[in-house]
């Protein structure tokens, strides 16, 4: 950010150090401010990612979980009309 000219046209050279002096410092101030700002938002990302990601993989094990019961269920239910199937004949 370029400097302001209210502060290039102050006369008094020690009065404009001094404002050229404030002036750095809100700059490096606004630059650290930027740059935190920036990382609380990459971490704020980062946690969403990782909450949705662990949301899905949670997901994808509860599927796995009842596709693993139904398979197992299906499988007894056969073996059953299998049997009864065979005592039948």
């Amino acid at each position: 950010m370029a400097i302001p000219n209210w502060i290039i046209s102050i006369e008094s050279k020690a009065v404009r150090e001094r404002a050229l002096g404030l002036w750095a410092d809100f700059q490096r101030e606004r630059e650290k401010a930027q740059l935190d700002w920036r990382r609380v938002v990459e971490e704020a990302d980062l946690r969403h990612t990782n909450v949705v990601k662990g949301a899905l993989d949670k997901r994808d094990r509860a599927n796995h979980r009842a596709r693993d019961v139904y398979d197992r269920a299906k499988e007894n239910l056969l073996l059953e009309l299998k049997e009864k199937a065979a005592v039948t004949r």
